[in-house]
């Protein structure tokens, strides 16, 4: 692989996704919101190569995923690794299988994943029904017992779009589709673009959904109803289920598809995948992306994505013995539909590519956000337009026909920090198996912030999402109040520390309180709870915290180690607060 620039040099920074700059020619509020999104990405990759020290016996130290902000790139070239935008498992678990109870028609398959069920097929009239484990292979004749949910079906409004592309159709009275919003815009950038600058949020949505997007539509609301109030802006807190981004239908009052809402899909989880996919397997749990993920476990098998980049990132680091980091800007991206290839044909005759609007991003290589649209001046809709012949009844048969990609660096690894890789076994996460229970972070938040974000993603009582939003930023000179800390496998007691120049008051709160410490970590760049994995050996808990930022406190990314009384330090968890000065955030 040839080297991007002729001299060997770390990225200075991360660029956001597709380079794209949203404030214009406002340089002030631009740097501000590239320095928050350099700290998120330096945060994702930190984590994802550390891994879990804490509650793993073989998912950690995965030294052959590099920081590029560390690590020079000498010898990377962007390698594409791409799949399909319609949902693999939607269509390997209720497709034609045998023994299977469901075998749904590929007609069905395209309405489901559109819609979420299917009104007149009884197993699917509330949503979807339950499925055999996925490993190490699927198989309907094991016993209904071990059935499992399809759980993604789940998580929020559209959860089941879970490919890294979610979309919302709009129709007209007669049904017909007019229009398709395509999105793979992760989260965490629609986080940080409103902490620094709601009405650039607003402005966008009114530009790509509906020019009566009011800014109060865009608000998080607390369990009264009120706007819930960021300490750290002063202002109201982001709601990304608003009613603008939520869901698969499109009306003139509400719906759309702005960015990514199902909690698989987040930048931070793909990050996370690439680096755990890197470790060194044995042979035949490296054996092919089927075999690899049941392994490491890093996602959900059956995906078109997930099983794809993990084996993709696994021959990059294991065969071709190349050490990997996501390219900058690092993203996930819309790829142009295969018109000529899956045969799309219009009435008229005309190009359906002259329909395919892209909205947002930087080429055909690098879409943000793109609308399959056919002007009301044809005197014919989306669903007049064919795909090998079958009308498009549904916008999951365009997701077909187009890819999602993303881009990794490989480069040689360093025989001084990157030695051959040692096989090792998949993961145990069992503590009575010899697997580690040490206090591990599972949120840090403003305390109302975590309160509205918890009643936001709760679906039958369980809180199935974390906010993905930047980390708390503290200024030196400051007291910080209100913070909530909730830790897996801690004492009463522990000591928690943000590093040299803060203090930490932390008192426990209510055992009620520690129920809501949620599965994914505080900023979406932590592995959810895998497989059989068992409970804690010590129980969850929640802190209340007071922080004193000293005057002279080092700014910068800190991390935080929580240790119980009478065992050893474990490992910190990577940035997850900022110090910044006291002048902090020099916009215009």
């Amino acid at each position: 692989m040839s080297s991007p620039s002729a001299a060997a040099s770390a990225l200075k920074h991360y660029a956001p996704p597709a380079n794209i700059n949203d404030f214009g020619g406002n340089t002030g509020k631009h740097q501000e919101f590239l320095q928050i999104w350099n700290w998120n990405l330096n945060g994702f990759t930190l984590s994802s190569i550390l891994g879990d020290p804490w509650g793993s016996l073989y998912d950690l130290n995965r030294y052959f995923y590099f920081n590029p902000l560390k690590t020079p790139l000498s010898g990377a070239a962007p390698q594409q690794i791409a799949w399909f935008a319609n949902s693999g498992r939607i269509q390997t678990y209720f497709g034609v299988q045998p023994h299977s109870p469901y075998n749904l028609t590929p007609a069905q398959l395209m309405q489901l994943t559109d819609q979420g069920f299917l009104a007149e097929v009884p197993a699917f009239a509330a949503g979807f029904p339950a499925v055999p484990s996925p490993c190490p292979t699927l198989d309907y004749t094991q016993p209904a017992s071990q059935w499992q949910p399809f759980a993604d079906a789940i998580l929020g409004p559209r959860g089941w779009q879970d490919e890294y592309c979610e979309y919302s159709v709009a129709r007209n009275a007669q049904g017909k589709i007019t229009s398709i919003m395509f999105t793979c815009e992760n989260p965490e950038y629609w986080y940080a673009l409103w902490q620094v600058d709601p009405n650039i949020v607003l402005s966008i949505y009114r530009s790509i959904v509906n020019q009566n997007v009011q800014l109060t539509d865009l608000y998080l609301p607390g369990t009264d109803g009120k706007p819930v109030i960021n300490p750290q802006t002063g202002q109201p807190a982001y709601n990304p289920l608003n009613k603008w981004n939520s869901g698969t239908v499109t009306t003139p009052t509400s719906g759309g598809a702005v960015h990514l809402t199902s909690p698989p899909n987040s930048l931070g989880a793909e990050v996370y995948l690439a680096a755990a996919a890197t470790l060194l397997r044995n042979a035949s749990n490296g054996a092919n992306a089927q075999s690899l993920i049941c392994c490491s476990q890093y996602g959900q098998p059956f995906r078109n994505s997930d099983p794809h980049i993990g084996f993709q990132a696994y021959q990059f680091a294991t065969v071709a013995d190349l050490t990997i980091s996501l390219a900058d800007p690092v993203g996930l991206y819309i790829q142009q539909p295969q018109f000529d290839q899956f045969n799309y044909k219009t009435p008229d005759g005309a190009p359906a590519s002259d329909y395919w609007k892209v909205v947002r991003g930087n080429g055909p290589g690098q879409i943000l956000h793109a609308v399959f649209e056919v002007p009301a001046s044809k005197g014919y809709t989306v669903s007049d337009i064919t795909i090998d012949g079958t009308p498009i009844l549904w916008a999951s048969q365009i997701a077909a026909t187009f890819h999602i990609a993303l881009e990794a660096w490989g480069q040689t690894p360093n025989p001084q920090t990157q030695p051959p890789q040692k096989a090792q076994a998949c993961p145990i996460y069992d503590p009575s198996n010899g697997a580690p229970a040490l206090p591990a972070l599972a949120v840090l938040m403003d305390e109302g912030l975590l309160n509205a974000y918890n009643n936001l993603f709760t679906i039958d009582g369980q809180v199935v999402n974390s906010p993905t939003m930047p980390a708390p930023v503290v200024k030196q000179g400051t007291a910080v109040k209100n913070l909530v800390l909730q830790a897996t496998n801690v004492a009463a007691d522990p000591v928690i520390s943000f590093g040299p120049g803060i203090k930490v008051t932390a008192t426990l709160m209510p055992a009620a309180a520690a129920a809501t410490v949620r599965k994914a970590g505080t900023r979406g760049h932590r592995k959810p709870k895998a497989l059989g994995q068992t409970d804690s050996i010590l129980p969850s808990a929640s802190f209340s915290l007071v922080l004193a930022i000293a005057h002279d406190a080092a700014v910068g990314q800190r991390d935080l180690s929580i240790t119980n009384p009478g065992q050893p330090a474990p490992p910190a968890t990577p940035c997850v607060l900022t110090v910044v000065g006291p002048e902090w955030p020099k916009t215009n």
